[in-house]
């Protein structure tokens, strides 16, 4: 039973750190977050202080149904850091 516990808590002390692993954009400059993004070609980044989007390097990432499209996000230094996002294509009759 103790030992149950002690597994639990530090189960709970570790979450606040799991959380925090995700790099957040708003504390990094435009450049520094480019540069993360093209060194590891895809990744997932906090852009708020609960929201995150997975930003890529190009296109090749995406997938053969998606495309790389250009969007905005705030950075320590920027307000509108361009960076790539996947977008899936739409098929000829409008659904995804």
């Amino acid at each position: 039973m103790i030992r149950t516990l002690l597994l639990l808590a530090a189960f709970t002390l570790a979450l606040p750190a799991a959380a925090d692993a995700r790099p957040n954009t708003r504390n990094l400059s435009c450049a520094a977050t480019q540069a993360l993004i093209a060194r590891e070609g895809a990744i997932t980044l906090s852009t708020g202080r609960h929201t995150f989007n997975r930003f890529v390097s190009g296109g090749a990432i995406c997938g053969p149904l998606a495309r790389a499209v250009p969007t905005f996000t705030p950075t320590a230094d920027e307000r509108h850091c361009r960076l790539l996002t996947c977008q899936r294509f739409r098929s000829m009759d409008g659904r995804r």
